[in-house]
């Protein structure tokens, strides 16, 4: 898990300092505890991925996981293609270690964004 958390909040920093994002500290990791990113990988990792995708439309794995990342990079503003990203890679920590690990990525990259923005 520890190799995800890394990877998210060294992108997260990285994508602050070299492309200008922020994120206010009250939107999420700090305001929220991380219930802003667990409630996301809930819908999107257990709801639409594993239930929707998998179980009720009986698609793959790998098709499931591209289908939501999309929808979870469409959902974020400007249609960001490294929320995509984000979502696929929050979708091979959930498979490697579980929804504790899609979180802890998850706000990983939260903080790294906000850190990164100072």
């Amino acid at each position: 898990m520890l190799k995800y958390v890394a990877l998210c909040g060294l992108w997260g920093a990285c994508k602050a300092k070299l492309l200008g994002a922020h994120r206010t500290p009250g939107s999420h990791f700090l305001g929220g505890f991380g219930l802003p990113e667990l409630s996301e990988e809930l819908e999107y990792r257990l709801l639409m991925e594993r239930g929707v995708g998998r179980a009720m439309l009986g698609v793959t794995p790998t098709a499931a996981r591209i289908a939501t990342a999309t929808l979870f990079g469409l959902a974020h503003p400007g249609l960001e293609i490294d929320a995509a990203v984000g979502g696929f890679v929050y979708s091979k920590a959930f498979d490697d270690h579980g929804l504790l690990g899609a979180v802890a990525a998850h706000v990983a990259h939260n903080a790294g964004v906000w850190l990164g923005s100072k």
